[in-house]
């Protein structure tokens, strides 16, 4: 008969460290569970041997498809390549990394990440492999890109605006220095004139722009809403753009139907608004081209639209047309002039009066198509702008005493010249000390008074003025300040009226004519 051979040994320490080991280990798995992060190990070779539970959530992969290297089929395919050969880099220098890519979450979509893992030792101090960590940073990695973007664009703007504010100044310096040598020829004279009358425009208008835009920012932007028929509206703003569109002989085809377009709306700023689309279209389109304005009512709306056989719009920038400040041809040999807030100003004018406005193109070459939907008023009712003041065709005003305060000499003397032709008698004073001087020596009706000027400014002149004894003459402000709150400041101060530089021949007239009413 055989027998048996045996020892028995003591194994209470092995199997209490085994138990320990198991304990530390389900501890370990339900802090990694918990942690609002995605945790990981791998072993020296690499290979990866624990991923928690967010990320099996995050990504929808499971056990079999993420362990070994299979985490990283999880990442964008631009990044797979990057973020392997990262890893495996600091895996075989035993070193700390870091690095960022997308991860294709269980939905589909793509998320952005951050991937951080340390190297780990064994007791005996022998190489284990990485312990790390992956954070999801989509939010804060998508409001950095817009902050990237927006800061791109505020650069290219400031840029823009430079090229744009220096187009109508270069012209103007050119006649200016040539002017003197036109002495005996007075048809040149005049066409240089008219030329630099139009870059004066252009400018006024980027500077408009730009003021808008200030408002919405700022949510400023109100609009003085009437009963008006929006054929009175197209009328008013088509011939604002007439000349600009006869320039690049255009072809302006008006379709427009016979019984009134009722809205309550902002005359004003719905002209500003398709004046904005019709010279868009015809900026955009080559000389000679076809531009068409159609309007229809249907049911409660108001459609209008302005197309044209121009340039087109990307598709892929359909979606971006009414972002601030883009351009569609970025390029340094663009030919067409502006700083990318026109159809922002369109979109937030029209989004203001209850409607929308919408942009489609077929691409590039291929023309574009702007529609504008306003809510219309209720049948029967019949409404019309109030005559403009030609400039053309001034009525005459009674003859008032006129102080100009200005201490840009240029300025204050053209004005004097503008009030001249009004038939006003003008006086000029180049500072707020020698103002206060003529307004008692002049007795003015009316005092145009500039604001920013050495030592007294407007305000101070228009508080001591209202200090005086007698009855003190209409107080204006006459600034290139034109924000709501200068208004506000300049009528606290004690002015009556608040005109933004530059000042037109028919708004002068309208406000000496009201002016004149007031102290009736």
């Amino acid at each position: 008969m055989t027998g048996f051979v045996g020892t028995v040994g003591d194994v209470t320490e092995r199997r209490m460290a085994e138990e320990v080991l198991r304990e530390n280990e389900a501890r370990f798995r339900l802090m990694a569970d918990a942690s609002p992060a995605a945790l990981w190990i791998t072993d020296a070779t690499g290979c990866c041997t624990f991923l928690s539970r967010q990320w099996y959530e995050l990504t929808g992969q499971s056990e079999q498809e993420a362990l070994g290297l299979g985490w990283t089929t999880a990442t964008h395919p631009d990044d797979q390549e990057r973020a392997g050969r990262i890893f495996l880099e600091a895996n075989a220098a035993r070193t700390f990394f870091r690095t960022e890519y997308r991860l294709r979450t269980a939905d589909g979509a793509f998320r952005w990440a951050v991937d951080l893992g340390r190297p780990w030792f064994a007791e005996d101090g022998e190489y284990a492999g990485m312990v790390g960590v992956v954070f999801d940073i989509d939010d804060r990695k998508r409001a950095e890109q817009a902050l990237e973007e927006a800061s791109r664009r505020k650069d290219q703007f400031l840029a823009t605006l430079a090229h744009e504010l220096r187009n109508p100044l270069a012209p103007i310096s050119n006649a200016l220095q040539v002017w003197p040598l036109l002495e005996h020829k007075p048809e040149e004279a005049e066409r240089l004139r008219r030329m630099m009358g139009r870059q004066v425009r252009q400018m006024v208008r980027l500077i408009d722009d730009l003021l808008d835009v200030s408002r919405i920012t700022r949510g400023k932007i109100e609009l003085r809403t009437e009963r008006l028929d929006l054929r009175t509206v197209l009328g008013a703003a088509i011939e604002a753009q007439r000349p600009f569109l006869d320039a690049h002989a255009h072809a302006l085809h008006v379709d427009l139907p016979g019984e009134p377009l009722v809205i309550d709306a902002d005359a004003g700023r719905l002209v500003q608004v398709f004046g904005n689309l019709l010279h868009n279209a015809g900026k955009y389109t080559a000389p000679g081209g076809r531009i068409r304005l159609a309007a229809r009512r249907q049911a409660q709306q108001v459609h209008v639209t302005v197309s044209d056989n121009g340039a087109g719009i990307p598709v892929d920038m359909l979606a971006s047309i009414f972002e601030m400040f883009t351009q569609v041809d970025q390029s340094l040999g663009r030919t067409h002039g502006g700083l990318g807030i026109g159809l922002t100003l369109v979109k937030t004018l029209v989004e203001l009066h209850g409607g929308t406005v919408e942009a489609s193109s077929r691409g590039a070459g291929s023309g574009s198509e702007f529609t504008v939907c306003l809510p219309a008023a209720a049948h029967g009712d019949d409404a019309s702008l109030p005559p403009a003041v030609d400039g053309r065709a001034l009525s005459p005003l009674p003859v008032h005493r006129v102080l100009v305060v200005d201490d840009v000499q240029s300025s204050a003397d053209t004005f004097a010249l503008m009030l001249a032709g009004l038939g006003q008698q003008a006086h000029v004073v180049y500072g707020g000390a020698p103002a206060l001087e003529a307004i008692a020596d002049f007795r003015p009706d009316i005092a145009f008074v500039d604001i920013a000027m050495p030592g007294l400014d407007g305000y101070e002149v228009a508080r001591r003025v209202r200090a005086m004894q007698g009855r003190p003459p209409v107080l204006v402000a006459l600034t290139g300040y034109g924000q709501e709150d200068d208004r506000q400041r300049a009528l606290a101060a004690g002015f009556d009226r608040h005109l933004v530089k530059p000042a037109r021949l028919a708004a002068l007239h309208r406000l000496i004519e009201a002016l004149a009413g007031d102290r009736c």
